[in-house]
């Protein structure tokens, strides 16, 4: 009897213990990534530029925060569709918007414009850890897109 109840104890202390484990990596999880775990400053995947992403009352928003080219300081739009706006500077140049956060780790729902090619794709964000983010734009669904990541610099 002794032996039946030894063997009972260590399962259901391995087991309370498993359990204890999994809760707590849960919860630590879930501290880590909040709606505002993205928020700061990131270099690009080209390294060519560092993008500040920051909260625009409810949604996420990023922008050319500075170019790694002193040659860039003064470029324009020059890209863009629409003529009257190929005059504005990159530099300050909002080119995310309309992000929300998911509650787990993905900011969906929103835009990125390119000023390379002057388009806009539909975007989500993941935060991969505290340093990486990926960034996916695509058009119509995410299975035709790209992705890239990139690298907190604050």
């Amino acid at each position: 009897n002794q032996s039946i109840v030894c063997s009972f104890m260590k399962k259901f202390v391995l087991q309370l213990a498993f359990w204890i484990l999994l809760f707590s990596s849960q919860l630590t999880l879930a501290e880590l990534i909040k709606d505002d775990a993205i928020l700061g400053v990131w270099m690009t995947a080209e390294q060519e530029g560092l993008i500040k992403i920051y909260k625009n009352a409810e949604t996420i928003e990023g922008m050319v925060f500075k170019s790694l080219n002193p040659e860039d300081a003064n470029r324009v739009d020059i890209n863009n569709p629409d003529p009257e706006q190929r005059n504005r500077l990159l530099m300050g140049l909002v080119i995310l918007k309309g992000f929300n956060f998911d509650g787990v780790k993905r900011w969906t729902g929103g835009q990125i414009y390119d000023p390379k090619t002057g388009l806009t794709y539909q975007a989500s964000l993941e935060l991969i850890n505290e340093n990486k983010l990926a960034l996916r734009g695509y058009v119509g669904i995410p299975l035709f897109g790209r992705t890239e990541n990139w690298t907190r610099k604050n």
